[in-house]
C-alpha cells in the first residue's frame, strides 16, 4: 500500500532535509538544524510541512519536552517559516554571534515546547504571534559578504 508521503516523494523527488540532535546529552530537548529546502521547490510550503512532521515526530515519538532551532538574523524567509510552525524567540537562551569569514553573523534562538505544539495541533491556531512580534522580529538586511 503506497502512502501519501511516498506519492509526494516520487512525484517531487527529495524536497529537503534537516537534522535533529539532542543538546548536551539531554534527551528532553531536541535541536533542529541545517534546514535545507531545494531552491527549485521553495514557495510551496514544503519547509513548513517538513518541520511540522519533524515536530510531530519529536514530541509524539521521541517524547521530548522542547525543540530549539537557531536562525541567522538576516535569513528572513527561514525566520518566517519557523514562526509559521509555532517557534518563537527563546526566553531561556540568549542570541549568539558567530564569525564566518571575518564577518559577524547574529543567530536568533527560537524554541517550541511540547505543550505549545499540542495546543496549536489541537486548535490549528498558532499561539505565539504576539511574543514573536513584540521581541523585535528579524530585520531583512543584506547577507554578509554580499
Amino acid at each position: 500500500d503506497t502512502t501519501r508521503e511516498e506519492i509526494v516523494r516520487r512525484a517531487h523527488g527529495i524536497i529537503g532535509h534537516f537534522i535533529m540532535r539532542y543538546l548536551h546529552g539531554d534527551n528532553r530537548i531536541l535541536r533542529f538544524g541545517c534546514v535545507i529546502v531545494d531552491d527549485t521547490k521553495r514557495g510551496h510550503q514544503y519547509g513548513q510541512k517538513m518541520l511540522r512532521l519533524g515536530l510531530k515526530y519529536a514530541f509524539e515519538i521521541m517524547q521530548v519536552d522542547k525543540v530549539t532551532i537557531g536562525v541567522f538574523e538576516n535569513n528572513l524567509p527561514a525566520y518566517r517559516c519557523y514562526l509559521s510552525v509555532g517557534f518563537h524567540r527563546s526566553e531561556d537562551q540568549p542570541d549568539s554571534i558567530v564569525t564566518i569569514q571575518e564577518e559577524q553573523w547574529k543567530i536568533l534562538e527560537l524554541e517550541l515546547s511540547k505543550e505549545e505544539f499540542l495546543l496549536q495541533d489541537q486548535t490549528g491556531v498558532r499561539t505565539d504571534f504576539a511574543r514573536a512580534d513584540d521581541r523585535g522580529g528579524c530585520p531583512g538586511h543584506r547577507l554578509p559578504g554580499t
